[in-house]
């Protein structure tokens, strides 16, 4: 959990210092880097209180879909327009990365959720 609140913390700070004057006037662009650095301290927050009640479970479920919702659509975007190779490898390795992050919230979500019987 604090690996990927870590991860989202530095792809999205990273990001703010990138927007273009089109994208800094965008309300989605916004949407998804506000939302993406709350939800990664969100990420810390619980990782370093460690509770592992519904509450955390939810939250943990939350930020395994908004990561997975978010950077898939992106990967796509990536390869569909034209970009340059650098380009196109160094937001693979972003959307992977963070991809499976996502799944592994969804799984610990899920164990926290569901707990075997």
């Amino acid at each position: 959990m604090t690996a990927a609140g870590l991860w989202a913390l530095f792809v999205w700070i990273g990001r703010v210092s990138l927007l273009t004057a089109a994208e800094r006037a965008d309300a989605l662009t916004w949407t998804r880097v506000v939302g993406s650095l709350l939800l990664g301290g969100a990420l810390l927050l619980v990782a370093w209180r460690s509770p592992a009640n519904a509450p955390a479970g939810w939250l943990l479920a939350g930020v395994a879909a908004w990561t997975i919702l978010l950077w898939l659509p992106s990967l796509v975007t990536v390869w569909w327009r034209e970009h340059g190779v650098g380009f196109r490898l160094v937001h693979t390795v972003l959307a992977v990365t963070s991809i499976g992050f996502g799944l592994l919230l969804g799984r610990l979500a899920r164990r926290v959720l569901l707990p075997p019987r």
